[in-house]
């Protein structure tokens, strides 16, 4: 797939941005939303490219769904939701955003702290509903440690989120190091990986551990002039090889690996995975587990349930970005 028409499949995931439904779940309809959930994330270290209206913002919230009921349902766009308020906000910034509105913070699928919003953020990319917020307690959104905000009150999962010991570690970069030979990329390039997030949930007698990874592949090729035919000039292009994996175990087993993600793209064509959390948002005692897809200048994101034994994405929506 060449790089334009790869982008442009990305933007069509949410064009203004408009939620895409996977599965048949509840939409807006007659129906009023019960809440609305948000990914968190340091903003400084995590998504897009920063600049201009996004300098100096520390704490994101990006909201992804609606929640009807357990189920998740599609947001309006930022300007055309119902009109513009008298104050001239958007219906959305209203309800959402223009009183400093509070949030629980979720953490690990459990009650972690809790997010006021500073104000709203539209402005940082071409299409937005982000705003920025502060967070309590400050360290619990930093780096690519992500974590869910809403207003709704969700079951506790029965997990500690905690960072993997020195044994974790080196499975996952086992994992993804198979991963990489098993994608045709060249074991001197995926032993330099590195690792862009890396998690542990532990439960009462299962572990899981989520993972993101990227090897970069310098390659050089001539360009290209406007006819397609290739000139004298040589560039360097930096492939970027995406990898997420989760992997899983009872007890004392060892972990086998559940879930896999692989992409190679550089520039406009370049892709990451990334977890944001997990959360019981249905409500059944299981966790769904929300990603953040990343792209050049945009992200998106995915929600997995486990079906049948097999994580399934069911939802997914785009984000900011242009």
């Amino acid at each position: 797939m060449d790089a334009l028409r790869h982008r442009n499949l990305r933007r069509l995931k949410g064009i203004s941005p408009i939620l895409l439904l996977v599965t048949t779940l509840s939409a807006i309809g007659a129906d009023k939303p019960n809440g609305i959930i948000f990914a968190v994330r340091d903003y400084s270290h995590s998504g897009v490219v920063v600049s201009g209206a996004g300098e100096g913002i520390k704490t994101l919230i990006e909201p992804f769904a609606y929640v009807i009921d357990g189920k998740l349902a599609k947001l309006p766009n930022e300007t055309d939701p119902n009109g513009i308020s008298d104050a001239g906000l958007s219906q959305f910034e209203k309800d959402y955003y223009s009183n400093h509105n509070k949030y629980t913070l979720y953490t690990g699928g459990k009650v972690g702290g809790s997010i006021e919003v500073i104000h709203s953020a539209f402005d940082i990319q071409c299409e937005s509903l982000a705003a920025e917020a502060s967070v309590t307690p400050p360290t619990a959104i930093s780096g690519m440690s992500m974590g869910l905000a809403s207003n709704l009150a969700f079951k506790e999962l029965d997990y500690t989120r905690r960072a993997p010991t020195t044994d974790e570690k080196a499975v996952m970069l086992r994992l993804a190091n198979a991963a990489y030979l098993d994608n045709k990329i060249p074991a001197s390039v995926a032993e330099k990986a590195s690792v862009s997030n890396m998690t542990a949930f532990a439960g009462k007698s299962e572990t899981m551990l989520i993972g993101s990874l990227v090897a970069h592949e310098i390659t050089k090729g001539p360009t290209y002039d406007s006819e397609g035919h290739p000139t004298t000039d040589i560039v360097e292009t930096d492939n970027i090889h995406s990898v997420f994996i989760i992997a899983e175990k009872m007890g004392d087993e060892p972990y086998k690996v559940t879930f896999t993600w692989f992409h190679s793209g550089s520039d406009s064509s370049l892709e990451t995975l990334d977890l944001v959390d997990v959360l019981d948002i249905d409500g059944d005692g299981t966790p769904e587990i929300v990603m953040e897809d990343g792209g050049y200048e945009d992200v998106g994101y995915e929600v997995y349930k486990k079906t049948n034994g097999a994580w399934v994405k069911y939802f997914e929506n785009a984000g900011g970005g242009c």
